[in-house]
């Protein structure tokens, strides 16, 4: 089955990689009565019709719009941060923590106090369809933040020994180890979602998907069921498409305030 980097792989067979384009931010965006006209900080400009928006809201911010976004869509985005949590990925010879009777799935709060000695919040039994043995983890929350500076060595250290803790002494000893804080990824901020800040889902949410002109809003962000997750990325895909087929007859500019 593969990973979920098979969906872009097979999304850009579809659309011909010639269409797929890298490495070309979005800096500005500007409308017009019949257009929407994009630049790139590569220098590169393109022209359509309708665009579809499908980045985390608080990217949003960095590009220029012209005209300006709506007061209320510009203060959503502004009150939307990632959330943050540091994903880890140690593989094994052999799933020993079944030998052992154990699911590989665990789960505990990140309190104060405990994350010092124990990043680890929560795993999962990450074991590949095709038998490679691998459990997969998260430092959340106040633990994430608090990691979040430490040198990944150090990290892994402490990741592996709390593992030995769960699932016994074999887990220290990984074929291969990989962490990932995605709080350090330019074009992503954190993970797994951005998050409403408290009062903003009552004075902004509306606007969270309501189209501005010629600009349509989706990504994970914009789901109404599994927000945060690739279901729901897929379900505001198919949302937005909707909406663009349905103006493809009468391409009036939809405004929000």
């Amino acid at each position: 089955m593969g990973t979920a980097h098979n969906v872009t792989e097979l999304l850009a067979g579809k659309l011909g990689r010639d269409k797929v384009i890298l490495n070309h931010p979005v800096t500005s965006v500007k409308q017009d009565d019949e257009h929407v006209f994009v630049s790139s900080s590569a220098g590169k400009s393109y022209k359509a019709k309708f665009i579809i928006l499908a980045i985390p809201p608080h990217l949003v911010g960095h590009i220029e719009f012209s005209p300006q976004l709506p007061y209320n869509k510009r203060r959503l985005i502004h009150n939307m941060p990632p959330s943050h949590l540091t994903k880890f990925v140690a593989t094994y010879a052999t799933a020993f923590w079944r030998k052992a009777g154990l699911s590989g799935d665990m789960a505990r709060s990140s309190s104060e106090g405990v994350c010092e000695s124990n990043p680890v919040a929560i795993t999962f039994d990450a074991t590949t369809s095709n038998g490679n043995p691998a459990i997969l983890g998260f430092i959340t929350s106040y633990a994430a933040a608090k990691w979040t500076s430490v040198m990944d060595e150090i990290k892994k250290e402490a990741i592996l020994k709390s593992l030995k803790s769960y699932f016994g002494p074999e887990a220290e000893h990984p074929l291969d180890f990989c962490v990932k804080d995605w709080s350090k990824e330019t074009w992503n901020g954190g993970c797994p979602v951005d998050v409403m800040v408290p009062g903003a889902v009552i004075n902004y949410g509306d606007c969270l998907r309501e189209p501005f002109l010629r600009i349509h809003w989706a990504g994970t962000e914009t789901a109404t069921e599994w927000r945060g997750y690739m279901n729901g990325a897929v379900q505001a895909g198919q949302r937005v498409a909707s909406e663009i087929l349905s103006r493809l007859d009468d391409p009036s500019p939809a405004q929000s305030d």
